[in-house]
């Protein structure tokens, strides 16, 4: 493995530690998911725990109905 290749597997795998929540051990998970990910050259991470950082990011809900309206009060 060239220099330059390990350094980057290195980083991903710290990213993948970091995202995990840096747990103890683990050690060898984190980098033969970084090598794999390297290697197959993918756009989206994976990470040994599933989506990224092992939480998923909860999709923002849009409401299609109209904001309700304010009875007016006559003063």
């Amino acid at each position: 493995m060239s220099d330059e290749l390990e350094q980057r597997v290195r980083d991903r795998a710290y990213h993948f530690w970091v995202d995990a929540g840096r747990p103890d051990g683990d050690e060898e998970k984190f980098w033969h998911a970084a090598v794999k990910e390297l290697e197959a050259g993918t756009s989206e991470p994976s990470t040994p725990y599933g989506e990224a950082g092992g939480q998923k990011t909860p999709t923002p809900k849009t409401s299609t109905s109209p904001e309700p309206s304010t009875p007016y009060v006559k003063k």
